[in-house]
């Protein structure tokens, strides 16, 4: 069950790779987001309302998701984004927008993705079709 290094792809991993950083970015970025929006500060203050990944870049994290992928899963983080409970108004229901948040946003780029690569795949097999 080992690692073949023979059979890695460089272009797979390296598409990997940018799907990955642009996840984690896009994630850590709707936790500070939703807080901002319920009246949390912080985020802001800390620069962590962007979409740059170096802003929500763990190096740690980001190690342990490729070296956990060769091995046929994907686990790891990036930079956890430091919210203040106390500028919430409702700190239980907000607690759980803000959480509820970063998994909500993968799940809205998994379907984006996954209706563009459908689309795309259509009408490629329909221009193929109609050369033939």
């Amino acid at each position: 069950m080992g690692i073949n290094l023979g059979d890695i792809n460089i272009n797979r991993v390296l598409m990997y790779i940018l799907a990955v950083v642009f996840a984690i970015t896009v994630h850590e970025f709707s936790h500070a987001y939703a807080s901002v929006c319920l009246g949390d500060e912080r985020p802001r203050r800390d620069g962590r309302l962007t979409l740059l990944p170096t802003e929500h870049f763990d190096l740690v994290g980001f190690l342990m998701i490729v070296v956990m992928a060769f091995g046929g899963m994907g686990l790891g983080w990036g930079k956890p984004v430091c919210v203040n409970p106390g500028a919430w108004r409702h700190p239980r229901r907000d607690n759980i927008i803000v959480s509820a948040a970063g998994p909500f946003s993968n799940l809205l780029m998994a379907i984006a993705v996954g209706l563009a690569l459908r689309f795309m795949v259509s009408c490629c097999a329909a221009r193929l079709l109609d050369v033939c």
